[in-house]
């Protein structure tokens, strides 16, 4: 048997909830809100998001540049399915010097829930760009 949630909206949107009969709990889907978890530990709030950089000059560092996913909910307890994480974002970076960036770019999807023997879907990675321009 198969529990079945609603799915998501596109853009950030809510995860979706969990929908589950008597024999079955469920994680609810990351998002913004996260979905409704029955029983299980709550899906985390969050999407990726849209992160935009614009800089005159020379990027330089060594850190991190982050938009990603959140883990959808769940529990390894017999019986239980998790639910599905939500997507990585999107970065954008526009710069009109030298690229002397060393650090990471991390746009991945959420994690999917806990599970035993059922789970959602791990969420979509997202995608980065680096766009040089003329400074003129």
């Amino acid at each position: 048997m198969v529990a079945h949630g609603k799915n998501g909206d596109d853009f950030g949107g809510p995860g979706g909830n969990a929908l589950v009969n008597s024999s079955w709990k469920a994680g609810g889907g990351a998002g913004n809100p996260p979905g409704t978890s029955i029983g299980v530990t709550a899906a985390l709030v969050g999407t990726g998001g849209l992160l935009i950089l614009c800089f005159g000059g020379d990027i330089k560092g060594t850190e991190k540049l982050e938009s990603k996913g959140r883990k959808g909910g769940g529990n390894a307890s017999t019986g239980y399915a998790g639910g599905g994480g939500s997507g990585g974002g999107r970065i954008v970076v526009v710069y009109a010097g030298l690229w002397l960036f060393s650090g990471t770019v991390n746009v991945s999807g959420g994690d999917r829930g806990d599970h035993n023997i059922r789970w959602g879907g791990k969420g979509a990675p997202g995608f980065w760009s680096k766009h040089k321009v003329d400074p003129a």
